[in-house]
């Protein structure tokens, strides 16, 4: 039986890019799609662990929460967040993390 990583399951990069692109279109026509909403059934599908296929360094700005900007659903992007989007030690720390134990991109 093969082990299959976190970076084995990792999406190619234009596959991400058109998954992020999708969702802010979707932003931007003001549609947002069932699949990224709160459900019951999806917060207890992450009770388990996590598999976003995405990092992203993004601004602390309260009016440009990433999940929202492109239209995504909990468990689906790593996140960190930071005044001015100033990459410190830590937020390169927090990517690597989710690069190499969450195969994300």
């Amino acid at each position: 039986m093969t082990n299959i990583t976190a970076v084995d399951r990792r999406p190619d990069i234009a596959s991400a890019l058109t998954r992020l692109k999708a969702g802010n279109e979707r932003f931007r026509a003001g549609l947002r799609s069932t699949a990224s909403m709160a459900t019951p059934e999806k917060i207890k599908s992450l009770a388990n662990g996590q598999a976003p296929f995405v990092s992203l360094l993004a601004c602390a700005d309260s009016r440009v929460p990433a999940e929202i900007v492109f239209d995504a659903g909990l468990g689906e992007l790593f996140v960190c967040r930071v005044a001015g989007n100033v990459s410190t030690e830590w937020m390169v720390g927090s990517i690597e993390y989710a690069a190499l134990a969450l195969g994300t991109l």
